[in-house]
């Protein structure tokens, strides 16, 4: 008997997307699944993160249709889309010169419309979960890479949307602070299965660990390697022309 297939979260349709004159994806065909984890790996400078940024709404692919919920990508408003996605992209352009907890409360506040006791206990325990209580009075722009980067972790955990979009989470993070993110990233999904993600990474192990389906950016396309918790496929049964 066939399962069900779950409901489409996020779509793509024959989408192009473009840097300058230069073709990055043609023609994708690509969907999430709610509760689905999505991993994308694939060489430096073979577009992952405009890939994201497109599929999050920031970019305009250059043809093709993208979907969110079933809706067209660009006809939700700002407030509207962030309450269905959320993106943590590989690097901020400026940090701001704010303390961590006011920093967190402000996301609070854009996030909600309000801030109360309730709301600052909550905040507490999502600083205890990614290891940043003690550095709460710290200004964003004195804390180390790997702390600014659980910051925005833990920022983006404040509101719970359908999709987490994820580009490099851990990346200049230490072992520690990896485990850190990855456990609290679990525990959510626990409690919330109904929520997906997709992300991209390097690392192979955890995308293998941790996602449903892996795909490869290969020649300005998606070609999935592994798919429903099978073994992920090494390099010795990758077709060649996956790999070059």
């Amino acid at each position: 008997m066939n399962e069900t297939p779950p409901e489409e979260i996020l779509a793509t349709k024959n989408v192009t997307i473009t840097a300058g004159e230069k073709v990055l994806f043609s023609g994708v065909n690509f969907c999430v699944g709610r509760g689905e984890r999505i991993g994308i790996f694939g060489s430096n400078g073979t577009g992952k993160t405009t890939l994201l940024r497109t599929i999050c709404g920031f970019i305009q692919p250059a043809s093709g249709e993208l979907s969110l919920l079933g809706q067209p990508l660009n006809g939700y408003e700002t407030r509207a889309l962030a309450e269905h996605l959320s993106y943590l992209p590989q690097q901020y352009e400026t940090v701001p010169e704010l303390e961590l907890s006011a920093f967190l409360r402000a996301c609070w506040i854009n996030a909600f419309q309000k801030f109360d006791a309730q709301s600052e206990l909550q905040l507490e325990a999502l600083l205890q979960q990614v290891g940043l209580l003690g550095q709460r009075r710290q200004r964003l722009n004195r804390l180390s890479g790997g702390e600014l980067r659980r910051a925005y972790w833990a920022a983006l955990f404040i509101r719970l949307p359908d999709l987490f979009i994820l580009d490099e989470p851990f990346i200049s993070v230490d072992e520690d602070s990896k485990c850190l993110m990855i456990t609290s990233l679990e525990q959510l999904l626990v409690n919330h299965p109904e929520t997906s993600v997709v992300l991209v990474s390097h690392d192979r192990t955890f995308l293998s660990e941790f996602c449903h389906k892996v795909y490869k950016v290969q020649r300005g396309d998606l070609v999935l390697v592994r798919e429903a918790r099978s073994p992920f496929l090494d390099d010795g049964d990758i077709p060649e022309e996956w790999i070059q």
